[in-house]
């Protein structure tokens, strides 16, 4: 794991840490991070750095990522904190948030994994598919992207490219092995219940037509609506909102409209708001 640094760090900001999710890294977020850096001192990661080069299977592992962050914020001593995590990134940050509440300030949730909830049954059911799943998005994880966008743009196009040829230079040998760990915590990873743990002010983002959240190979009749309020009530401190004609990477997909949102959330409680323009 990689933890990057703003260039232009001040003391007298609040900071995001931004955590992206599977089959991505940082770059999921260069069109949020391009306008809240006026405004906020902007961290990322890079989860799956280095691993290309492990001789041995990395620890790839939710409750792993969210101590080593926790490790690194302790570090930070940052004033104001708001994590703000992506679909698996949302999952890990749920997890960091939980065991170590008194690090920040606020927490952003964008079409995060871990909260739609999957029965022992469901489970079991899904062992067999997973190693299938992982084996044909290792072979082409750029396909899975572009899946997930509502609207594939020529942009989007070079946006997922990017960051599909940057997650397979990554992890390198160790695509599938990754894949498979990811799928497989995104299932049985105990992470709804941590949610109600989580006193300070959150909120969960979705795109309406999220094709990847929820699983609707599982939940054929579930919505994100469904998952997001089920999710938001478990938060002492929980709301919700939902994206119209957006899918799983709304934060790109409507950037504007996220990035007002993690603007107004981030400001709620730290500083008296300024203009986002």
């Amino acid at each position: 794991m990689k933890l990057n640094k703003p260039d232009n760090f001040r003391s007298n900001k609040p900071s995001i840490l931004f955590i992206h999710g599977f089959a991505s890294n940082h770059h999921v977020f260069d069109t949020n991070i391009a306008v809240l850096t006026k405004n906020f001192n902007c961290f990322t990661l890079d989860l799956f750095a280095g691993i290309h080069s492990s001789a041995t299977m990395p620890n790839v592992h939710v409750e792993h990522f969210a101590l080593q962050i926790v490790e690194e914020l302790k570090k930070l001593q940052l004033a104001s904190l708001t994590i703000c995590g992506h679909s698996y990134g949302g999952q890990i940050a749920i997890h960091a948030a939980a065991h170590s509440p008194g690090l920040i300030e606020q927490l952003i949730l964008i079409a995060p994994s871990g909260i739609e909830t999957f029965n022992q049954f469901e489970q079991m059911m899904a062992q067999p598919f997973i190693p299938w799943a992982a084996r044909q998005i290792s072979g082409n994880a750029e396909d899975f992207l572009r899946f997930a966008f509502r609207n594939y743009s020529k942009d989007a196009h070079a946006f997922v490219s990017k960051i599909s040829a940057d997650y397979i230079s990554q992890t390198g040998k160790h695509i599938q092995s990754v894949t498979t760990k990811v799928f497989a915590e995104i299932i049985s990873a105990p992470t709804f219940s941590l949610l109600q743990k989580i006193t300070k002010p959150a909120l969960i983002i979705f795109g309406e037509v999220d094709q990847i959240i929820p699983n609707m190979m599982a939940h054929p009749f579930l919505s994100t609506r469904i998952i997001a309020a089920n999710a938001a009530k478990q938060l002492p401190c929980g709301s919700f909102k939902l994206i119209p004609h957006a899918g799983h990477f709304v934060m790109w997909e409507q950037g504007a409209l996220v990035n007002e949102l993690i603007y107004k959330f981030a400001y709620t409680s730290t500083v008296i708001q300024p203009s986002l323009q």
